[in-house]
């Protein structure tokens, strides 16, 4: 700020304010705001740090078709730049993937927890489940782990589960994506009593006998008591899909079950 200085002797004087510094000349006097000196050297650091930054990438970038530098042969400042980007980003992949670790780890259900589930199942021979798993040569011992927490229950297309043109039967189709996928439940939640709610097949394709085929199940989501499940039948040797559906399910507490 400027201000005239009445007619006089000149003089010159500097007067400290707590607001600043005045200094005061013949003409006029000027207040210099105490903050004015750290803005113009912070101004003037980025002024020098973005002109090394621009020269230094200036420097590496391809000329006449001429490859990038050579890391070593980089400016000190461009590396030092690069550095720190790759540092953060390796970080950020680290974490997503330890997210991912954490997310399989909770929603993982192991071989041996699905084949006591099984056996827990196969236990009452008299029981519909149970006998439809002795047809089409079901054992515990065989089923699979997938990534995702996916399942696998190997089983073959037999006579007793055939209709009249020698294919599975749909019923016996809906019955092991019933048992299946409740396996998959009980094994992920040992202590609940598991019941179906509603079963949605939205492909279906004849699976003719003797063929070996595999169930493949997945716990998708937890909703309180409701579990929402998907399963998909599957040629054993060459992966062709015979059919796939949703199975949401009801896992309440093992009281009175």
């Amino acid at each position: 700020m400027c201000a005239p200085r009445p007619q006089g002797k000149g003089t010159v004087g500097r007067d400290m304010t707590p607001w600043g510094i005045s200094i005061s000349g013949p003409l006029c006097s000027v207040y210099v705001h105490p903050f004015l000196p750290f803005l113009l050297l912070w101004l003037l650091i980025m002024v020098c740090a973005w002109t090394l930054f621009f020269f230094s990438a200036l420097a590496c970038r391809p000329l006449h078709g001429r490859h990038r530098l050579p890391l070593h042969q980089q400016p000190p400042a461009l590396h030092l730049l690069l550095f720190a980007v790759s540092h953060i980003q390796k970080g950020n992949t680290e974490v997503s993937l330890t997210m991912k670790a954490t997310r399989f780890v909770l929603s993982a259900v192991t071989v041996k927890q699905a084949a006591a589930a099984a056996h827990q199942v196969m236990a009452y021979p008299t029981d519909y489940s149970a006998a439809l798993l002795r047809t089409v040569l079901f054992s515990p011992e065989r089923i699979q782990e997938r990534p995702e927490g996916t399942l696998v229950f190997p089983w073959e297309a037999k006579r007793a589960s055939n209709n009249s043109v020698k294919s599975v039967h749909g019923g016996a189709l809906s019955s092991l994506a019933d048992c299946f996928t409740k396996i998959h439940v009980r094994a992920h939640l040992p202590q609940t009593c598991v019941e179906s709610v509603s079963l949605e097949i939205n492909f279906l394709s004849a699976v003719f006998e003797d063929k070996k085929c595999s169930c493949m199940t997945r716990f998708v989501r937890q909703e309180g008591t409701i579990v929402i499940t998907d399963f998909s039948f599957e040629d054993e040797s060459t992966a062709e899909v015979y059919a796939r559906g949703t199975h949401i399910l009801e896992a309440r507490p093992h009281i009175g079950c």
